[in-house]
């Protein structure tokens, strides 16, 4: 990788920088005409030169002049424009205004090509360090931490030096160039003192940044040594106590920082004359050109308005002069920092496996041999030596053995997760670790470990590894559906996903066709119910009755809430809730029922400790809640009320209370039919009067539509499972999926359950499915061997073994190799036993079964 910032920046941006140097040379004749326009002004239009004996003089003629010897004249550009005087100075006053709208233009151009340079080229390095540490095994949480920062930190402190690599030296020595050719056109001696100017600048300049440097770095210095120095101390404190050496300790201090100031204060003189030095020369610097001006005034040698055009161009030396001191300072750190990212890029690219030969299915039908190999977890500390062993590819091998036994190490090194540390492994002729790189994981897949969980749908993280990453975000180019429902099932995901699928909203609910075969099947459910005598299990949404197994809530908003407006938290606050309630006379008897709940579940779950299963299924608030419920309690005791703030806030959280309520789950008989009626009753005013501007914040259910904010299986049931009815919720479950398989709603279900959102700290129904999970995203790729860890550990027998074999016929003609504890499972497979860390011939046949190759 390029150490060298400038060769780095050039070869990886030339055509950028091609259109730069482009507008840098359009600028040199701006910042030429910049410097020229002042000298015409004074002489010209000012002094009246070029109007001695007329009327009329010729504005910014533009000609280049000529080798006499060759040329009887100069070659004439442009003629100008014949104005009068005023018109003249008007003119010249316009040109300056529109030269510099042009510069600014031209210098805003340059400062976009910077920023895209910049950006790019970091892009790239971070890029290319994303692809060593993606494609390195065996890196250290060190070296991980040092990319990390490189990447990061490391990169943003240098980005903005690629966009002036070669940019700034480029337009600073330009801008120099033309100053100095001016002063040389102006006379020899303006340009000779101009260029003295130049080199003091310079000179100085440098002394100010070598003085503060050695200043810095003496701070630095100062700072390691007095931290030293206190954390010594500090060690010291008790024997500095016990042994009275406080004034001795002292002493020591005062000492170092007299030492220490003792090196400081020369520095600090020393940056504080040449900052003097720098002061003086800027000041002084345009007086000093318009005292040799006035001289060469005076000598007739030199015009008035050459004179001002000299001050002027004297004071834009420092600009290029501190530009490429400034940048030859950030040059030296940039290389620094690009010598760090080269040595990671080495250190990492030397942890990169490579892929010798191209890999086909041909190389795994050859036999896997094991002579003497070893193999360490760095993460889990496990290990396994002295393997050898002779297996004929395909094969379905199970790998046998307890945790820690040296199996699910084994299966790491034939997965590509660690590199043998003894012995190889060869397939055929070829040695396992040379069966490398990104086209490894299509033939040889691994499902061990510990998952990795993307924060996104099921498909996303069932396509991870076997699709790729479009420019404008998510997969494309990945397994076809038919592909993933396949991989799923043999996975044992299937009911999850189906789970999740019954769980999601109808993204497309809007669209006719989906609706409408939502709205059949809704029919059809109802009408299985009613068959199979089960309609008493479910309580249908009706707009003239109460619902006795929904929430006082939804009852009254007969829908649910879309988004946080009507949210659970901010329904008993929000002002119109608070005007429906008011208008029916609701308001009263919510805050009772929300204080006769706070007071019955603060008694039924007095000592009932936090966590508790009972306590998260039936109470109505959190167990961290209890104590403010509690003070809400002992404020309305007795007749006492509250008034005031308190008494709204204490409002807000009993009819939240309330709302919450469900007569036939939490049954304390709070509801009667007089209550429900005027729940009922206040339905219909809070539909009515509902504001056009938050119709979009609720759902109402209607019979003949899909609600937006209700689960598919809502929508399916369109009502609640009643509570109070043992194994309804199973019963109704069985009704649904018997209902969808008539319908043709399955691929509906599957296609909302994929589209899912998980993450790693919200799995849903993937809870606790996170190998198998991974074991589907290896199957997806129809790999020709698959090497499975763990994937059977949370299963019961039965479960473990329907999973093994889908997975013996779904790799039939494949190679499997899979771990497990139980030796029973792998009836008909081919056997290896490990037990503390290798293979073991006690307590159960050895090797590989069958007789054939024992390890």
């Amino acid at each position: 990788m390029e150490r060298n910032p400038i060769r780095f920046v050039w070869q990886n941006s030339r055509l950028l920088h091609v259109a730069a140097l482009l507008a840098l040379l359009a600028m040199a004749p701006v910042n030429w005409l910049l410097l020229e326009l002042p000298r015409i002004l004074v002489d010209d239009a000012v002094l009246g030169v070029a109007f001695r004996d007329r009327s009329i003089a010729s504005f910014l003629p533009l000609s280049i002049p000529l080798p006499e010897r060759m040329f009887q004249s100069e070659l004439r550009l442009f003629q100008g424009l014949a104005l009068e005087r005023n018109a003249y100075f008007i003119a010249g006053c316009v040109a300056v205004l529109g030269l510099l709208a042009i510069r600014s233009l031209l210098i805003s151009l340059v400062a976009a090509l910077r920023s895209v340079i910049a950006r790019r080229l970091a892009s790239l390095l971070r890029l290319r360090l994303f692809r060593r540490i993606a494609g390195s095994r065996g890196m250290t949480q060190d070296d991980a931490d040092e990319a990390a920062r490189l990447s990061g930190g490391g990169l943003s402190a240098i980005a903005w030096f690629f966009g002036d690599a070669v940019i700034v030296p480029v337009m600073a020595l330009s801008q120099l160039a033309i100053v100095l050719a001016f002063g040389v056109h102006v006379g020899v001696h303006s340009g000779a003192m101009l260029l003295g100017l130049t080199i003091a600048n310079v000179i100085v300049i440098l002394w100010v940044a070598r003085s503060e440097a050695l200043l810095a770095e003496e701070a630095r210095r100062r700072e390691r040594t007095m931290t030293r120095a206190t954390r010594a101390a500090a060690s010291r404190a008790v024997a500095i106590q016990l042994h009275g050496a406080f004034d001795v300790e002292e002493g020591y201090f005062r000492s170092l920082l007299t030492r220490l100031d003792a090196l400081w204060r020369p520095l600090a003189r020393k940056v504080s004359l040449a900052s003097a030095a720098r002061a003086f020369l800027r000041e002084c610097g345009p007086l000093l050109m318009i005292t040799w001006g006035c001289w060469w005034v005076m000598q007739g040698d030199l015009t008035l308005g050459g004179m001002v055009s000299l001050v002027f161009a004297s004071v834009l030396l420092q600009r290029p002069v501190n530009a490429l001191v400034a940048w030859r300072r950030e040059r030296d750190r940039a290389r620094a920092v690009l010598g760090e990212i080269a040595r990671a890029n080495g250190a990492l690219a030397a942890r990169r496996p490579r892929e010798t030969q191209p890999l086909t299915s041909d190389v795994l039908a050859a036999p896997l041999s094991a002579e003497g190999v070893a193999a360490f977890d760095p993460v889990s500390g496990l290990r396994v030596s002295g393997v050898s062993l002779d297996i004929p590819l395909p094969a379905h091998v199970a790998l046998i053995g307890d945790s820690g036994s040296g199996a699910e190490v084994f299966a790491g090194l034939l997965g590509g997760a660690y590199d043998a540390t003894a012995g190889s492994i060869r397939i055929g002729e070829r040695p396992l670790q040379s069966i490398a790189g990104p086209t490894r994981p299509k033939f040889i897949a691994y499902a061990g470990g510990a998952p990795i969980i993307l924060a996104g749908t099921v498909l996303e993280n069932l396509q991870y590894g076997c699709a790729e990453w479009s420019a404008g975000g998510g997969f494309v180019h990945g397994p076809d559906r038919a592909t993933i429902e396949e991989a799923v099932r043999v996975a044992g995901l299937d009911d999850a996903v189906y789970a999740l699928g019954l769980a999601a909203t109808v993204e497309n609910g809007d669209d006719p066709q989906t609706a409408a075969r939502v709205i059949a099947a809704r029919r059809a459910v109802r009408e299985e119910l009613e068959r199979a005598g089960a309609a008493a299990l479910v309580d249908p949404f009706d707009p003239a009755a109460y619902n006795m197994h929904a929430t006082v809530a939804e009852n009254l908003m007969f829908g649910l809430p879309v988004g946080d407006t009507f949210g659970e938290a901010n329904l008993a606050a929000h002002p119109f809730v608070r005007a429906v309630l008011a208008a029916e006379n609701l308001g009263r008897p919510l805050e009772n029922m929300g204080l006769a709940i706070a007071r019955s579940m603060l008694e039924m779950f007095e000592g009932v400790p936090e966590g508790h299963p009972l306590f998260r299924q039936f109470s109505f608030f959190h167990y961290g809640e209890r104590g403010a419920y509690e003070e809400l309690r002992d404020r309305h005791a007795g007749d006492l009320r509250p008034r005031g703030a308190v008494a709204a806030r204490d409002r807000d959280l009993l009819v939240n209370l309330a709302f919450r309520y469900v007569e036939s789950r939490h049954r304390l008989g709070l509801l009667d039919d007089s209550l429900k009626q005027r729940i009922v009753q206040a339905r219909a005013v809070f539909r009515e009067l509902l504001p056009r501007g938050l119709e979009a914040a609720v759902a109402f259910y209607r019979p003949d539509e899909i609600c937006r904010a209700a689960s598919l299986a809502d929508n399916l049931l369109f009502g609640r499972v009643a509570h109070n009815i043992a194994g309804a919720e199973e019963k109704v479950q069985g009704v649904i999926a018997a209902t969808l398989r008539q319908t043709g709603l399955d691929d509906l279900v599957v296609s909302l359950g994929l589209s899912a959102r998980i993450s790693a700290n919200d799995m849903r129904a993937m809870a606790g499915r996170e190998n198998q999970l991974d074991l589907a995203r290896c199957l997806a790729r129809r790999p020709d061997m698959l090497v499975a860890a763990g994937v059977t550990e949370n299963l019961s027998p039965s479960q473990a073994a329907a999973l093994l074999n889908r997975l013996r016929m779904w790799l039939d003609g494949r190679s499997l190799f899979i771990t497990m504890r139980d030796a029973e499972l792998a009836e008909n497979m081919r056997m290896v036993w490990f037990a503390r860390g290798g293979l073991t011939r006690s307590g159960a046949p050895t090797g590989v079964e069958n007789g054939e190759n024992p390890a």
